[in-house]
């Protein structure tokens, strides 16, 4: 899924909804969803490279996905806590697979790889709301992270694993849909700051379904 196509059906959904008639008032206070979408890593060469490295390009753009889960605490906020899978990595590929000149203080000189493993998160964020229609919602969410990521290094010497992880923010933008009275959908982008380094962004579409009476 582009970006792209995310906004393109964030487009539609709010043009579908001014014919909409669903009740003002909120059905369902719980509620559980998830969602998948594109991420992209603002990883670069040189958060990478011991300096060694130069003229390469990063493998940036993956797939991600999350559970999330949350409370309605009112017409304008709820409480969402949930987990993030930030790169997926269907595609296979290493983030960095170049050669280095060794000239740098911690890769050798030849071929080397550099894999940022699966970086994934527990979220928990406050999110606002702000009806356009009867049907859809603007929403906007600001909370924090509990990341891990893993960096592989591999050459001609063997290969490493440096484990990180870290506490901080998250924030998001998006617009909800309500397609029937208990399920709802999507669409958003979120940016997670200084995972491992640098920040993710995810842009994603899902469904969340209303619980309890």
């Amino acid at each position: 899924m582009t970006t792209n196509k995310t906004l393109g059906i964030a487009v539609f959904l709010i043009t579908v909804s001014t014919t909409a008639s669903f009740p003002a008032e909120i059905p369902h206070r719980w509620y559980a969803g998830g969602s998948y979408g594109a991420s992209s890593l603002h990883h670069g060469v040189e958060d990478l490279s011991d300096g060694s490295i130069r003229d390469a390009t990063v493998d940036n753009s993956d797939t991600g996905w999350k559970l999330f889960g949350g409370r309605r605490l009112g017409r304008h906020l709820s409480i969402e806590l949930g987990y993030v899978d930030l790169n997926n990595d269907v595609d296979g590929e290493t983030t960095l697979f170049v050669s280095s000149d060794g000239s740098g203080t911690r890769l050798s000189e030849g071929p080397v790889s550099i894999d940022l493993d699966e970086p994934h998160a527990a979220v928990a964020a406050i999110v606002g709301t702000l009806p356009l229609t009867r049907r859809a919602i603007f929403l906007a969410k600001a909370g924090a992270t509990a990341w891990k990521a893993d960096l592989t290094t591999i050459n001609q010497f063997g290969n490493s694993t440096r484990s990180e992880s870290g506490t901080d923010a998250t924030l998001g933008i998006g617009l909800q849909y309500r397609a029937a009275n208990r399920t709802e959908i999507r669409v958003e982008w979120e940016r997670y700051f200084d995972v491992a380094g640098d920040d993710i962004d995810l842009a994603s579409l899902g469904v969340l379904v209303g619980l309890g009476g």
